[in-house]
């Protein structure tokens, strides 16, 4: 058994460095974009395999024809043959395929301790708990800050 399984291995590290293409996504990526005549060569289960992330991807810039080949039931290599008649207008990967991701923001460790009078009436008016207040300061510290500060303007002034 283990002599089959490693001629198999070695089978398919071969077919996959004859297409270029080695069962990851963005190698199909690649090839989708790049190489017409392997596209062609790979198999339906290949390209089945990777319907929901090509359609995923091609919806970043034709959000509605994504909508439209999401039916459920359709052929997904077909479906993914329907994108690569547009994939073919493209010589390379196109940038908007490759999504950034914003970094995170520095958070200050700054705990923000208003008058407990002004939090009082803060928690009174919109009849939370300290729990929620937390919370709310996690979400939209922002806001909740500047309402309570408000707040504590006016105790000030009516004092």
């Amino acid at each position: 058994m283990a002599k089959k399984e490693r001629k198999q291995k070695v089978e398919k590290i071969k077919k996959a460095k004859s297409t270029g293409y080695d069962g990851t996504l963005f190698s199909f990526v690649k090839i989708f974009f790049t190489d017409v005549t392997t596209y062609n060569g790979l198999k339906q289960y290949d390209k089945a395999k990777n319907r929901f992330m090509i359609n995923r991807f091609m919806a970043i810039n034709y959000p509605v024809m994504a909508q439209r080949l999401n039916k459920l039931g359709t052929n997904a290599a077909n479906v993914v043959d329907s994108w690569s008649m547009i994939a073919q207008r493209y010589t390379r990967v196109p940038g908007w395929i490759y999504t950034k991701l914003n970094k995170q923001t520095k958070i200050d460790n700054k705990v923000y301790e208003p008058d407990p009078d002004a939090l009082m009436f803060y928690l009174n008016r919109y009849q939370i708990s300290r729990r929620d207040y937390k919370l709310a300061l996690k979400f939209n510290a922002e806001a909740v800050m500047k309402e309570i500060e408000y707040i504590e303007k006016q105790i000030k002034a009516n004092e």
